[in-house]
């Protein structure tokens, strides 16, 4: 439950901040991440592209 809360907190604050950290996305697992990646592909589909993109690059 925490951490899902806190997935959820990071992603409001950037869609807020009108700015994304993909570094500090990458740290995220679990249900953090899918909380926060939820929130970002609804609001601002091209954060999500990008994340996409820069994921398959670090593989």
């Amino acid at each position: 439950m925490i951490a899902a809360s806190c997935g959820e907190s990071l992603g409001y604050i950037w869609l807020r901040k009108e700015e994304i950290n993909y570094d500090k996305l990458f740290y995220l697992k679990g249900i953090a991440l899918i909380e926060a990646l939820s929130l970002i592909q609804a609001r601002r589909p091209e954060w999500f592209e990008e994340y996409k993109r820069l994921l398959n690059n670090k593989e």
